[in-house]
């Protein structure tokens, strides 16, 4: 009997502009018109048309602080970072809470203004997964770009405590390819790919957002979220610390701040839960 394989369908409605793709995918160059094709190993190509909403009015809503490394390689990029779940949940209120490591290129050279980029997550709660993630930890792969496209791969419930690493590369030649991998140290994994074209990926980046937030308190828990042993890696070289790390990024409520360790190989977001929006 000949076996019927087809795009992940999520049972419940995505926001416009958001698409569910299994884990190994690859995201295939922009084209013209602005869509995407997205291309499974086991699974016919899939287009994705252009967003259409205005992406900036989303920001509206967002508590965001995210600082970078540029970064300029020929052949090789590799952007390590490793993060411990927290002990204890944040309390659901609705809102989304995600950290995340990215490799990013502008959309047009020479302009940071649009850009696209591949994020390995550790997410809170059950925005785009459903209600089985209510009140859990997970992870994921995720591609965003400027224009308001978010490509995604099912998220994966892990427990508090538990050990992520997270390791980005990008390797430019024939097809030139931006990776991004989650994995968590009880074997959950979760890897998408990106064609980049002839550009390189121009900075690694640390990231803390949370979305629709309708108070302070208790968020993020333990009130820091900390990336460690952090490596930077071009052309099969290791980038010789410190990392200086730049602000990309910031909409920052309930006092959301950033630190870096003197090298650069860890990174801090600390938040005041009893700070005002």
């Amino acid at each position: 009997l000949g076996l019927l394989v087809l795009w992940v369908a999520v049972c419940f409605a995505l926001p416009d502009c958001h698409y569910e793709v299994p884990s190994g995918s690859r995201i295939l160059n922009v084209l013209e018109d602005g869509s995407l094709h997205v291309w499974h190993r086991d699974l016919p190509l899939r287009r994705i048309p252009p967003c259409k909403k205005n992406a900036n009015a989303a920001y509206r809503s967002f508590t965001i602080l995210s600082y970078n490394v540029d970064v300029v390689y020929e052949n090789h990029l590799s952007y390590n970072a490793t993060t411990q779940v927290p002990s204890q949940s944040p309390p659901a209120m609705g809102q989304v809470f995600h950290t995340y490591s990215t490799i990013a290129q502008p959309l047009v050279p020479q302009d940071n203004s649009t850009f696209q980029g591949v994020e390995a997550v550790v997410q809170f709660g059950d925005y785009l997964n459903g209600p089985e993630f209510e009140n859990q930890w997970s992870i994921r792969a995720w591609y965003w770009n400027s224009q308001g496209t978010n490509i995604f791969t099912p998220g994966e419930i892990i427990s508090p405590n538990t050990m992520v690493k997270t390791n980005l590369f990008s390797t430019m030649g024939t097809q030139s390819v931006a990776t991004g991998t989650v994995s968590a140290q009880t074997g959950q994994t979760q890897t998408l790919e990106l064609e980049i074209g002839s550009r390189p990926i121009t900075w690694c980046a640390s990231t803390v957002e949370v979305n629709s937030l309708s108070s302070c308190e208790g968020y993020p828990p333990e009130n820091t979220i900390s990336w460690n042993s952090i490596a930077i890696s071009t052309d099969d070289h290791l980038l010789s610390p410190p990392y200086i790390w730049q602000q990309q990024e910031s909409s920052p409520s309930c006092e959301l701040a950033f630190k870096s360790s003197q090298q650069g190989e860890m990174t801090t977001f600390m938040w005041n839960s009893t700070g005002v929006l």
